[in-house]
């Protein structure tokens, strides 16, 4: 009886006469590691389809285990990386010049398909040893003793390869040899690879807030929110969920006026998905005669492809996710579906280096004992968060009334409460300037009493807030809510600016008086930032 046909490598082939060699595919090998050295590599699907000893060639386990090792630590992959990990742990792998002449790296989802190959033949070669063990047992006259043992290894090929053990870093290692920090993009909420999360409510400016974030980031420069300073430049990608493109138009037109409008902010309405499956895998049922069968269940995510394709592409460093609920296609309130959806995203921010801000939206608890306990939805959501910030309105209704203030006119005004990981960032208050869309920093005062006190503020704070405001206020109540004060207050500091010529004074409807800088006109889409 001839043997069967095998090739070259030992997958498939016709040479008759070639000798008994184990399933093995060296080309997927070499082409899945060529996937791997480049940046935004499928690294955790590969590392899910295939392990480490699944390699066949030895050269290739080491360098594969190598890149592994890094990606648990989450350091940067790339030749010399992977070349100074094998050294450092003494492996034989592959040395620079055979990682350098290894094919051209495959598409990713290739790159997935080749080491779904390279598992295949892994478990080809045990299945070949397990039959092997089974002739041994017959010819030893063990066979009924061995054949339940044999039997049950071989049943579990079919389920997936074995896991590999748990990466553990010794605390020693990491003090000698620390990991590199991560750059800072904003200072007290967002640095590279970081998951931010903007909790607030319905029409209270979370989207303006990303969008001031965004035209920053692209100046590189300038304080956000009056408060966070901009670290670098940065580009940023927009999901824009809930606007159409002329009010997104409009918006970036009010935030820059008649400045250039800076490059690196791009925004998509396509509506990708971040999409929650259930998977189950069912083992042959009733063999012991009990007629049951077992079956397992787990949760997953899949993320579209085409997010990850753009941000490759643009190199973007930042996406905003505007708003959750939009993307996330899943059971909003489980903590299974929620976690497998973020571990998706946590993966393609470490990959790519993108840190990732999410607005969402408040639900309807009241009774909590911390701020981002007020979010809509799972609880794993919070959890996951390098920086949780919440968004409160800062008046109620009552004290809203109280002040003369509408509704819409009370939106304006908020307070941020912050929960970071890393180094702690205080709470502050902002307010919205709804002629350019840009937020500021805003001491609330206290009380009516406190606020008549107050003596900090003079005529050129109130000229250098009337020139933030684009050089005109439309009424003494507008100039108020601009300063933070009392109309009666404000009405002292505007006659002593007025009577000084640094304010001059006009006619307004319905017998308001307006003020305004000497010779200026309000600007429209005027920053104030």
């Amino acid at each position: 009886m001839n043997s069967s046909p095998v090739r070259d490598n030992g997958h498939v082939g016709a040479a008759k006469a070639a000798p008994l060699v184990p399933p093995h595919d060296l080309e997927a090998e070499a082409s899945v590691l060529a996937a791997l050295l480049l940046p935004g590599s499928p690294i955790a699907e590969i590392r899910a389809c295939v392990g480490i000893e699944e390699f066949y060639r030895p050269a290739h386990q080491n360098t594969f285990g190598a890149i592994c090792a890094l990606d648990d630590r989450a350091e940067p992959i790339d030749r010399l990386t992977v070349d100074a990990e094998q050294r450092r742990q003494r492996l034989d792998g592959l040395d620079i010049v055979e990682m350098i002449e290894l094919p051209e790296a495959p598409l990713p989802r290739q790159a997935v398909a080749h080491a779904r190959i390279v598992h295949e033949c892994a478990v080809s070669r045990l299945a070949l040893a397990g039959s092997t063990e089974l002739a041994v047992a017959a010819h030893a006259g063990r066979l009924l003793e061995d054949l339940p043992g044999i039997l049950e290894r071989l049943a579990d090929l079919g389920k997936g390869r074995s896991a590999d053990k748990l990466a553990v870093r010794w605390a020693a290692d990491a003090v000698l040899t620390p990991p590199l920090e991560p750059e800072t993009l904003v200072e007290g909420m967002l640095r590279r690879g970081e998951l931010a999360i903007l909790g607030g409510p319905r029409a209270f400016g979370k989207s303006w807030f990303a969008a001031n974030l965004a035209v920053l980031g692209a100046r590189g420069e300038g304080l956000l929110g009056g408060t966070l300073r901009i670290a670098r430049p940065f580009r940023s990608l927009i999901a824009q969920g809930e606007v159409d493109t002329w009010e997104a138009w409009r918006r970036w037109a009010m935030l820059t006026g008649e400045c250039k409008f800076p490059d690196g902010i791009g925004e998509t309405f396509d509506r990708w998905r971040l999409r929650v499956v259930r998977k189950r895998r069912a083992s042959g049922g009733g063999a012991d005669g009990s007629g049951w069968s077992e079956s397992d269940e787990w949760i997953d995510a899949i993320l579209d492809g085409r997010l990850e394709q753009t941000i490759a592409e643009y190199q973007f460093d930042v996406l905003v996710i505007d708003p959750w609920a939009v993307y996330f296609a899943g059971a909003e309130n489980s903590n299974d579906e929620t976690e497998a959806a973020l571990d998706k995203l946590r993966d393609l921010a470490m990959r790519y280096s993108v840190a990732i801000l999410i607005l969402h939206h408040l639900g309807k608890a009241t009774d909590v004992r911390e701020p981002e306990d007020l979010w809509r939805g799972a609880s794993r959501l919070a959890d996951w968060a390098s920086t949780r910030i919440t968004l409160l309105p800062h008046w109620n209704e009552k004290q809203a009334g109280d002040q003369g203030m509408t509704r819409h006119q009370a939106r304006r005004y908020v307070d941020l409460k912050f929960l970071r990981r890393s180094t702690p960032t205080e709470d502050f208050s902002m307010v919205l300037d709804s002629a350019t869309g840009w937020w500021s920093r805003w001491t609330a005062p206290t009380d009516a009493a406190a606020d008549a006190r107050r003596t900090h503020l003079d005529v050129p704070d109130v000229v250098n807030a009337c020139r933030m405001a684009g050089g005109t206020w439309p009424s003494k109540k507008r100039a108020a809510e601009a300063l933070g004060v009392s109309q009666q207050t404000a009405g002292n500091l505007l006659a002593r600016a007025v009577r000084q010529g640094v304010i001059e004074t006009a006619a307004g409807r319905r017998r308001a008086t307006i003020y305004r800088l000497p010779g200026m006109r309000p600007a429209l889409g005027s920053s104030t930032v």
